[in-house]
């Protein structure tokens, strides 16, 4: 089943006259020395679309024409007049993951006391139950 999504219709016209200038001017002889064009054009543009199903494929599995293509390096780009130095049908770079971070030791940061710890529990403890929750409250 194919069906129509878009359309463009175009017309056109176009009137010219060529004349022997001075002579085509004359009010009664002028129209021997003149000549008188007309055109008229139409143009439709119709887009169809055809759908077809397809067994689905992996996206690995599909090979592109830029495939294996490397960057020129900066010599190749200036004196070689090279885009690259690319390999036909070479493979695709895959995706790599990122180098671990290395975590570095923060500066001045104590933990607290047991005591302290103790005591912000309690006023978390109590500030947890002042804390307004979404809907309505029967208290």
């Amino acid at each position: 089943q194919s069906f129509m999504i878009a359309g463009l219709l175009s017309n056109s016209s176009n009137n010219s006259i060529d004349k022997t200038p001075g002579v085509g001017d004359l009010p009664i002889l002028g129209s021997l020395f003149r000549s008188t064009n007309y055109q008229k054009g139409e143009t439709e543009l119709v887009i169809v679309v055809t759908p077809y199903l397809v067994n689905p494929v992996n996206a690995a599995d599909i090979k592109l024409p830029t495939d294996g293509y490397n960057t020129p390096n900066e010599l190749q780009r200036l004196f070689g007049n090279m885009d690259g130095d690319g390999k036909s049908g070479g493979s695709r770079p895959t995706p790599s993951s990122a180098p671990d971070a290395a975590t570095n030791p923060e500066v001045g940061l104590n933990e607290p006391s047991s005591s302290q710890a103790r005591k912000s529990s309690k006023r978390d403890k109590r500030s947890a139950a002042n804390v307004p929750a979404p809907g309505f409250s029967l208290k």
